[in-house]
């Protein structure tokens, strides 16, 4: 049977010039089973790299780890290796409703050392809030019905993956209870992350999201304890500094690729803010690896 079938949306994600070292989600999707027939059981995956997270909506789901089957209600999600093979999850017998799950596919980096991190330390299952963080988060990438691609920057996609496990850990029932500013605040980093290759302001971010630039700037710094300029400026930099430490890409392309105008301004930056030359950085790292 072709389960794909019940996918009723779809988001799948192409990498525009993958780097090694950077995670990059595969597809998001939100789906809808109904079948009895519906097992996908952990000890036929192998050993297939990458990860998942799910997340009920709807309905009932379940989900086996080693030999204890739990439910899987509205608000319950989970993650797990593709190669856990004490892990399986199905529609249960006698449920009487479809049951309806987001999921996103994670791949690549060091990912399957953060799951199995996650899963040792905090465990499988995680319990949410009513329309949580992750929710939201994965839902508003999805189109309204069918199927989409969409072609990602290797900074794109490390963030997304970042961001959906940042958003189940801290979804959780134990997390501070969300409010409007900080979902508005998700919704800000995720567009400076998606518009890193831009020269973005506070201004041009204000009136995307119809706010002052004060309101702005005072949510964001009350939010994440530093200030927009900050934000945009660290991550700008620590994604050159991965860039030049895990590609061969040139100091042109890095800076073109993260929003600086010229080579000349983004040394200056990187220099600055490291207090070593993006030439020099990457010397040390060619000999830490034993590249002459």
């Amino acid at each position: 049977m072709d389960f794909s079938k019940c996918r009723l949306k779809e988001l799948s994600f192409k990498l525009h010039h993958p780097l090694n070292g950077f995670e990059f989600p595969g597809v998001i999707v939100y789906e809808a089973q109904s079948s009895p027939r519906y097992y996908i059981a952990g000890e036929l995956r192998g050993n297939e790299k990458g990860g998942q997270i799910s997340l009920t909506c709807k309905g009932k789901g379940a989900i086996k780890i080693n030999d204890t089957v739990y439910d899987l209600l509205p608000n319950t999600a989970f993650i797990h290796s593709h190669s856990e093979s004490s892990i399986s999850y199905f529609y249960p017998q006698g449920a009487t409703e479809d049951w309806e799950f987001l999921w996103i596919d994670l791949y690549g980096g060091e990912i399957d050392k953060k799951i199995n991190s996650i899963n040792t330390q905090l465990g499988y299952l995680f319990e949410l809030g009513a329309e949580s963080k992750l929710e939201k988060y994965l839902k508003s990438f999805l189109p309204e019905l069918g199927k989409e691609v969409q072609v990602l920057q290797p900074a794109q996609g490390a963030n997304i993956v970042h961001c959906s496990i940042e958003q189940l850990l801290n979804s959780s029932k134990n997390s501070t209870t969300e409010s409007k500013n900080s979902e508005m605040i998700i919704e800000v980093q995720k567009y400076i992350d998606w518009n890193i290759t831009s020269r973005i302001s506070v201004k041009d971010i204000a009136n995307k999201f119809n706010i002052s630039r004060e309101h702005l700037s005072r949510t964001f710094q009350k939010t994440t304890g530093k200030s927009i300029q900050n934000y945009i400026y660290k991550y700008k930099m620590s994604t050159a500094k991965r860039m030049i430490r895990e590609t061969n890409l040139n100091f042109s392309t890095i800076a073109h690729m993260i929003g600086f105008e010229s080579l000349s301004s983004f040394s200056r930056s990187f220099k600055n803010f490291y207090n070593i030359s993006p030439k020099k950085y990457k010397e040390i790292e060619g000999r830490k690896n034993g590249y002459s």
